[in-house]
């Protein structure tokens, strides 16, 4: 479905197919974070072709390999030909006119089995709770950013968006469709906006209860990149991940080792040199993992844990 505004919808309904849950595999301990963060707010988001085609669940794709790539310091954001080489997985005929759209889920299997634009293939995924906002927030915390769907309602385009107004829910509203975007900020004070995500190349907010309401699926995908950050070591436990991924699937997961990296015990030096390092972090309420400043916040939390400081 389409307006005026050029915009275009293309997420299929949920499917009924068994899923990791991500609270069967967290830890039980939430990563150290803000209260409000935004890893979203980068320059340069694209729109790629979701103002012509149906694209939504593979322009998310390239924007979540976009933000992981971009965790270990070498982004790689896929060009719209490449968008549309992943949407003729599930719109075979595109050529011909196909435009009807993709199932989130059945991507990701794709992703899981192939690998992607970039040869990455995803270690697993997991459902998250969508009703559940300390869920959601401490999956953001974790991966960073999180795979969602949505249905849209008709006053989101013709009263939210053209006032640039956090997408809400307009109870007795309708259905306009579905729709797929990447979700990668939060502010859990519970007032005015309070999740960001990314659709038709800018970064909107979503009130928490217009996503308790009108989100129908939210995923948190492991990738590669995930694997060695401090987020993820913190908040999912492996052993966890291990036996569920086998109890659903039967196989088992190719997990690496753990990387090993033992304290060092600090010198007269260090303990001068972390009082500035805590007064800089007292002057951090807001980071993002994605940016050089969210980064020199973990990396000197690391460090001062390491030093036992």
């Amino acid at each position: 479905m389409s307006w005026e505004l050029g915009l275009k919808l293309g997420k299929k309904p949920p499917l009924d197919k068994p899923a990791l849950r991500l609270r069967s595999i967290l830890s039980g301990t939430v990563p150290d974070h803000p209260p409000e963060a935004h890893h979203l707010n980068i320059a340069g988001w694209k729109m790629l072709g979701n103002d012509r085609w149906g694209d939504c669940v593979a322009v998310t794709y390239a924007d979540l390999r976009r933000l992981m790539s971009r965790l270990v310091g070498a982004e790689r954001y896929f060009t719209l030909d490449e968008v549309l080489a992943i949407y003729r997985t599930q719109n075979p005929d595109f050529d011909n006119g196909q435009d009807e759209g993709m199932y989130i889920h059945l991507l990701l299997d794709y992703l899981i089995k192939n690998g992607g634009t970039d040869g990455v293939f995803p270690i697993a995924f997991a459902k998250v709770d969508h009703k559940n906002l300390e869920e959601v927030e401490a999956a953001i915390s974790i991966f960073g950013a999180l795979w969602v769907g949505f249905t849209v309602q008709e006053l989101h385009m013709s009263h939210d968006w053209p006032n640039n107004l956090p997408f809400d829910y307009h109870p007795g509203d309708v259905d306009a469709g579905g729709h797929s975007v990447v979700f990668g900020g939060f502010d859990s004070d519970r007032v005015g906006p309070g999740k960001d995500l990314k659709t038709w190349g800018q970064v909107r907010t979503f009130t928490d209860r217009g996503f308790q309401e009108c989100v129908d699926e939210a995923w948190a995908v492991i990738w590669p990149e995930n694997l060695g950050t401090s987020q993820f070591q913190e908040g999912i436990s492996r052993d966890k991940l291990a036996a569920a991924f086998h109890s659903l699937t039967g196989r088992v997961l190719p997990l690496p080792p753990v990387p090993i990296d033992p304290a060092t015990p600090a010198d007269a030096a260090d303990v001068e040199y972390a009082v500035a390092v805590k007064e800089y972090l007292r002057s951090r309420s807001k980071w993002s993992i994605f940016t050089p400043a969210g980064k020199l916040v973990k990396a000197s939390r690391v460090w001062l844990g390491r030093k036992g400081l």
